[in-house]
């Protein structure tokens, strides 16, 4: 039996956008820092990450960077993401 992945994206320039009305501006203003990648990208990053047997799939590779800082520094990237991230 093949392992279990999981994707990680940031934003995907895809048709979830126009369907989900709002939650575009919703996003963490930390996604700046993180290019928006196509969905042939996304598609392309599962399928080589698949293939590879990664269990964790991560495009693009800044994403992976903050996914990094979260994991050396979880009260730091919290506090980023909490201050960045949508207000009531």
């Amino acid at each position: 039996m093949a392992p279990a992945s999981l994707s990680y994206f940031a934003k995907v320039d895809s048709s979830f956008w126009e369907n989900n009305p709002g939650s575009e501006e919703r996003l963490p203003l930390a996604q700046k820092l993180i290019p928006i990648i196509s969905t042939e990208t996304a598609a392309r990053a599962v399928v080589n990450g698949v293939e590879k047997g990664q269990r964790d799939i991560t495009a693009p590779f800044m994403a992976r960077i903050i996914l990094f800082l979260n994991w050396l520094t979880p009260p730091i990237t919290k506090m980023i993401m909490h201050a960045t991230g949508y207000k009531r």
